[in-house]
């Protein structure tokens, strides 16, 4: 196995985890013995812990090598994972211990979303050292593809494991994990991570963060947020449905949202390499038709259709706005421009949950409207930063990329 190879296994387990444990809230809550409300705390408090920690991960990467951080970040996932696991086994014990258990939960998510979010920024980093500026967008969306695969492959199995006991689906990814761990530390005892001096004197600190390419990021992950948590009840609103066949069907229509977002990123970013401007505006164009979609649909497969292509546009866009930047980025300094551009993402859908949510109370329709201005905005705004002389998005004509 190479060190690419450990790589994807850690980003595979990864997502597997994540969708194994959104799939099993109900058992969370009947061995915690937590409300809903309770369990939605713990793991939305993850993910801010998540945007918070990863820039901090990118840090630590620009100092000691992006391949120390990535072995460091996985060994906090793993560490996280085994908590969860003691956790679950202490709950389970007796309702004694249901308090001690429930303690190592959120010790454990807190570990876990503290690490595993840097994963695949600083991975994509790796790769973009790794690789030559036409084939980086290629590279980029094979690695985020590997969380769409782990995600659909955690939703698929989730339930056969479950068969083998309610633990089964948190300590199956511990072997991975641990496999990926012996397999980098022996590939990585060769390889030395030097940093020329032009490289390491670039600026740092708020005043190089990529800004506008963290404001397409967010507003990308805003309205993927609104989207998400506005389907199921469009489902229930507009197809007559009960409110679990509306679940049913909206978890049946992110499943093939996941797929499209796969085939995206394996398949046609490799068909825009060198073409970054126009994969960045194709993709916000595609993420504007597929919101506007979902605002009008009345059927079934009309919904499924737009979440499809929300899915198609989210993958291009950000897999393009991405490598754009780590392009624009000395090696020394992309570590913490890709762990920037995921805390933005981080934050963004968690603002796009938040906000639509409540704005799906008033109109689902009028919110769904709103995030495609949203969409057009920034649409309108990359277009403008293409016009003006300032850092393009991409090289111009004449120059290389």
């Amino acid at each position: 196995m190479s060190e690419d190879s450990s790589t994807r296994l850690i980003l595979l387990s990864n997502s597997f985890h994540q969708a194994t444990l959104v799939v099993m809230v109900p058992i969370l809550q009947k061995v915690y013995g937590l409300s809903l409300s309770s369990l939605g705390a713990i793991i939305g408090g993850g993910l801010l812990v998540s945007a918070c920690a990863t820039p901090i991960w990118g840090r630590i990467a620009t100092k000691t090598g992006p391949r120390k951080a990535l072995r460091r970040s996985a060994i906090g996932s793993l560490v996280g994972i085994l908590m969860l696991s003691y956790s679950f086994a202490l709950a389970q014990s007796s309702t004694e211990n249901t308090n001690l258990g429930l303690f190592f939960l959120v010790a454990a998510r807190l570990i876990y979303s503290a690490s595993a979010a840097a994963v695949l920024p600083v991975a994509q980093a790796i790769r973009s050292n790794q690789s030559d500026s036409k084939s980086l967008l290629g590279a980029i969306g094979s690695l985020n593809a590997m969380n769409g695969i782990g995600r659909v492959t955690g939703n698929a199995f989730v339930t056969p494991l479950l068969l083998a006991g309610p633990a089964m689906p948190i300590v199956i990814v511990i072997p991975a994990y641990l496999y990926a761990l012996i397999r980098l530390a022996r590939e990585q005892q060769g390889l030395s991570e030097t940093t020329s001096v032009s490289e390491s004197k670039t600026p740092s600190g708020l005043g190089a963060l990529p800004m506008f390419a963290m404001a397409i990021a967010a507003t990308v992950q805003i309205s993927i947020g609104a989207a998400y948590v506005l389907l199921a009840p469009l489902i229930l609103a507009r197809v007559s449905a009960d409110a679990a066949e509306a679940t049913s069907a909206a978890g049946i229509a992110l499943t093939f949202a996941l797929l499209c977002g796969i085939f995206t990123q394996l398949v046609l970013t490799q068909l825009f390499s060198g073409r970054l401007y126009l994969a960045l505006t194709s993709g916000i164009f595609i993420l504007f038709l597929g919101l506007l979609g979902l605002a009008e649909a009345s059927t079934q497969i009309q919904l499924s259709f737009a979440a499809c292509t929300l899915a198609i546009g989210t993958a291009l866009a950000l897999s393009a706005n991405l490598t754009a930047r780590l392009q624009e980025t000395p090696k020394a300094n992309r570590s913490q421009t890709s762990t920037w551009l995921a805390s933005a993402q981080m934050l963004g859908l968690a603002c796009g949950t938040s906000l639509f949510a409540y704005l799906g109370d008033i109109d689902l329709t009028l919110a769904l409207r709103l995030a495609a201005l949203l969409v057009c905005l920034i649409f309108i705004a990359v277009l403008i930063s293409r016009a003006l002389p300032v850092h393009p998005l991409s090289p111009r004509k004449g120059t290389s990329e």
